[in-house]
Parts: C-alpha cells; sequence; structure tokens
C-alpha cells in the first residue's frame, strides 16, 4: 500500500492525521518524508506501521478478517484513495481508517472515511479587454452560440449584459476588471472553493444553492447560475458559465473565453511571474494541496495554425496577494 523507499531523497511534508474516535474524527499533526514517517510522528507508540508503510494495529485493535487499517489521502478530484509516499503533498490530509473490506468480481476494495475536507486556494480573477468586449458585442462581430448539437445557446449581448450584472452587484467597477483582483475559497473541490470564494467575497448576504444534474454542476446566487461548470470526467471543471460569460468565437476565428492558469507548485518563490502555467486540464483536475494559486483571465485570443492560442498574459504573482486574504 505505501513503500518506505529512498527516503532520503524525498522532501519533509506536514500533514493532518485524522483517526476515528468513538464515531468521530480526531486529528493530529504529523512530520516525515514518508507515510510511515509522518503516522509515527503523529501518533506515536499508539500505531504499528511496517516497513512497507502498511499499519497492523492502532491503540492495540489489530486487522481481521472483515476490517484492515487503512491509509487514505484526500486528493482532488478524486476524493479519498490510498495515501503511498509517491503521492504525499505538504498540507496533505491523510486518515488512518478501520475500513471495512469489500470483495466484488474477486477486486478487494475498501471503505473510504467519511470525514469532509475542504481545501483553501486562491483565485486572481481579471477582465482586460472589457471595453474591446463591449465594443466587439455593440458591433455584432461574434458568431452565434451553438452547443455541441448545434442548438442555439445564449447570445453574446445578454453574455455581455449578464456579466455587467454580476460584476455591478459585486460593486466592482471596469478599473477593478482591468487591473483584476484576488479572493479567497475554501471547498472540497476547486470550483467549489471558487464559487465559495465569489460568494463569501462579494455576496455573503444572499444565498447560494447548488444543482447538480449529473451533467454540469451550477452554483447559483439567488437562482441565478453565478458558476457551471462540466461534471463528466474527461472534462471535470470545465467552465460551461462563469459570472454569464461563456466561450465565444469572433467572426475572424479568435475566440474570447475564460483562459485558467495555475502557478507552479515547485517555484522557489511566490514572486516570479515565469511560474504561471497556462492550464492544460479543466480547472477541476488541479489537485488543491498543489495548485493553491490560480489565475482567471476573460481574453480574446487568435487560434495559430497548430490550433493552439497565444495565451500570454501578464499576471501579478502570489506575492501580491492582500495580506487580509492571507489569513
Amino acid at each position: 500500500m505505501n513503500n518506505d523507499g529512498g527516503s532520503a531523497e524525498r522532501p519533509t511534508y506536514n500533514a493532518d492525521v485524522n483517526v476515528k474516535i468513538d464515531d468521530e474524527y480526531k486529528s493530529f499533526s504529523g512530520t516525515g518524508k514518508t507515510v510511515k514517517e509522518i503516522l509515527e510522528s503523529a501518533l506515536g507508540d499508539d500505531v504499528k506501521v511496517g516497513a512497507n508503510g502498511n499499519v497492523s494495529s492502532y491503540k492495540e485493535q489489530k486487522n481481521n478478517s472483515d476490517h484492515s487499517w487503512v491509509v487514505f489521502r484526500y486528493q482532488t478530484p478524486k476524493g479519498w484513495v490510498n495515501a503511498t509516499d509517491d503521492n504525499l503533498a505538504e498540507g496533505a490530509t491523510l486518515a488512518l481508517e478501520f475500513s471495512e473490506k469489500i470483495v466484488e468480481g474477486g477486486k478487494t476494495t475498501y471503505k473510504v472515511p467519511t470525514l469532509e475536507v475542504k481545501k483553501t486556494v486562491w483565485f486572481f480573477i481579471q477582465i482586460p479587454a472589457l471595453d474591446d468586449i463591449k465594443e466587439c458585442v455593440e458591433s455584432g462581430s461574434f458568431k452565434v452560440r451553438e452547443d455541441s448539437n448545434g442548438n442555439p445557446l445564449k447570445s453574446v449581448e445578454d453574455c455581455y449584459n449578464e456579466l455587467k450584472a454580476w460584476t455591478v452587484n459585486a460593486g466592482l467597477s471596469n478599473n477593478d476588471l482591468k487591473n483584476g483582483f484576488w479572493i479567497k475559497g475554501t471547498g472540497s473541490y476547486m470550483n467549489e472553493a471558487l464559487a465559495n470564494g465569489l460568494h463569501d467575497t462579494f455576496f455573503s448576504g444572499e444565498t447560494m444553492t447548488v444543482e447538480d444534474d449529473g451533467v454540469t454542476i451550477d452554483y447559483c446566487i439567488n437562482g441565478d447560475v453565478m458558476h457551471s461548470s462540466l461534471k463528466k470526467s474527461d472534462l471535470y471543471g470545465w467552465f460551461v458559465d462563469f459570472l454569464g460569460w461563456g466561450d465565444t468565437q469572433l467572426n475572424n476565428g479568435d475566440w474570447t473565453y475564460w483562459s485558467q492558469y495555475t502557478y507552479n507548485p515547485n517555484a522557489k518563490t511566490l514572486d516570479d511571474a515565469r511560474q504561471w502555467e497556462y492550464d492544460q486540464w479543466a480547472l477541476g483536475f488541479y489537485d488543491m494541496d498543489l495548485y493553491k494559486y490560480v489565475a482567471l483571465v476573460l481574453q480574446t485570443t487568435p487560434q495559430k495554425d497548430g490550433g493552439d492560442f497565444d495565451v500570454d498574459v501578464p499576471i501579478p504573482t502570489p506575492s501580491a496577494i492582500p495580506e487580509e486574504l492571507k489569513a
């Protein structure tokens, strides 16, 4: 389940270790290069861990034919997965669970923890070409929006009006949108953290609801969709609609859409603009223990001959996050 090889070459991680005691989870702090070291740091002599990282007992409760001690890690967007030395991360949430063994079709799995986990992410949001977008909308230079089946979607003019309505209701000026702003959100998944951050920053006095029809997850304020993203596994977290705006195409082939960037989790500093990386996956696929800083920029970009887009934009580094958001 875990292996202890090459520990000398691994970084040292701080992690929370959660154990269910009297039907409630209690959290302990652990430090180490491996799962074994972290468990022993957090739980001391109460836990017995083999050289391979497998737990044989906790507080003298030993594995049996129906249950085994299993170490899980909460990893977005997968949820609870088996913890290994290779998937550790700084600030990871682990759970030591006396887990029920489930055998189906000759395959053995273990019941995952019921503990709810929320992580914190900082988002930078910016609309640098707001005036250009407005001019395009007023000139009618956008193509008619259609879904993959050719069915008409809401017009670009409606998208723009909804975008303006959301930002005006949030108290944001045109300068705020052009310069960009930081928010902080918490959630069990990246999209949930984004919606939480928007709600708590701008709409905390209003009700946020979540609608899940199996295809999209919609976060709504007073019934109006604030953020909608795809739920299907191959595009989990792909933006369908964010603050009223969905992907749109100009008549010249350019696209206006929410481009997404993540800050390199291996960066040595939070003040290096070169560490912003254009996202290759949909937002929901990013592990929130690793990717704590995200930029969302509504921009119009030309498509190159190879199908890629010219997406380089200057983005403030995480060192610019206001002090009141860092706590």
